[in-house]
């Protein structure tokens, strides 16, 4: 846990410094309302997003990614991943934030450290404004924790960034659904029905209409009707 927390604040107090030190320069030279972050980091904040989001998981593991690999594979792979980001800012400490927990063996975070996965989602969302897993993993973490107020800011806030994308209607109508809030749900839950496209395999497509009649049903007061999560 101090090994995962302290490599968050050396990423997150390398971005800071880096942000307030360039902040004047880009936005003299590019005055539109942009996340100044982003603007320095370009394309490469992307990768950190990711960064960060995937290790959420591997601290919610124990130290486990979501694939064990041979040492053959870890080597391809962080080989891969140098010549993709080569010449990009902020690469080493990237690779550091990606490499830093070594598998060891498989095992969930204790419940009452579960909070600590938190911030990775935060800073994921920082950095990449429209990474919608991040935004809706991470409104289900602060909803796990019992961190209900900051879940729907959370989420709203992802709204905000990506006012088209049904995956965030939905989640934050059941969200709202998880909350008894039926009203609000409804709402949500029929604004992401009008947005999804046509035809998907995603889970949030086919979970929309399961929402919808869940919901219904306890408007309805239909006392038949079970969770359905």
């Amino acid at each position: 846990m101090v090994k995962s927390v302290s490599v968050l604040v050396c990423f997150v107090l390398s971005a800071v410094l880096l942000a307030a030190f360039l902040t004047p320069v880009v936005r003299s030279a590019n005055p539109q309302p942009r996340d100044v972050l982003t603007q320095i980091l370009g394309g490469t904040a992307e990768v950190a997003a990711e960064a960060a989001y995937q290790q959420a998981d591997v601290y919610f593991h124990s130290g486990v990614r979501k694939s064990e690999r041979s040492d053959d594979e870890d080597t391809s792979r962080q080989n891969h991943s140098s010549s993709n980001n080569s010449g990009l800012p902020l690469k080493d400490l990237i690779l550091l934030l990606q490499n830093t927990t070594k598998p060891s063996s498989e095992r969930h975070v204790a419940s009452s450290d579960e909070k600590e996965i938190l911030p990775w989602f935060v800073v994921a969302v920082r950095l990449n404004p429209h990474h919608i897993e991040a935004w809706c993993v991470g409104t289900y973490w602060f909803y796990r924790t019992k961190e209900y107020d900051r879940a729907k800011a959370f989420i709203t806030e992802g709204i905000r960034h990506n006012p088209k994308n049904y995956k965030l209607y939905f989640e934050r109508g059941a969200l709202f659904a998880r909350l008894k809030q039926w009203d609000l749900a409804l709402k949500d839950l029929e604004k992401a029905d009008i947005l999804k496209p046509e035809v998907s395999d995603e889970f949030e497509w086919h979970a929309v209409d399961a929402y919808l009649k869940y919901v219904r049903a306890k408007l309805a007061g239909d006392p038949n009707v079970k969770d359905i999560w």
